[in-house]
């Protein structure tokens, strides 16, 4: 059996033939998602999100940099509702 490394996501997978030792470091970086607020979507990809209304057509876009979210959300629990709050990381 010979050495095979399989990388998915967030899951690695290392198979080794039998009496084999190994040493394996590994660490991620970016950002964790982020929940939606109330009456609203979410949708991420890789390093960018997107959070809108489900009730109106108000976005709030944004950036992941150094583990931390950069971007500002508003209030979707009232139709027409935009008042602005910074969003950190939950």
């Amino acid at each position: 059996m010979s050495a095979s490394l399989e990388i998915a996501s967030n899951v690695i997978n290392i198979a080794l033939p039998n009496d084999t030792v190994c040493f394996v470091h590994t660490s991620a970086s970016g950002c964790p998602d982020m929940a939606a607020p109330a009456h609203a979507w979410y949708k991420r990809e890789e390093a960018t999100a997107i959070i809108g209304c489900k009730n109106n057509h108000n976005t709030w876009h944004f950036m992941c940099e150094e583990g931390v979210w950069i971007g500002v959300v508003g209030n979707c629990s009232e139709p027409g509702t935009t008042s602005n709050q910074h969003y950190e990381n939950v």
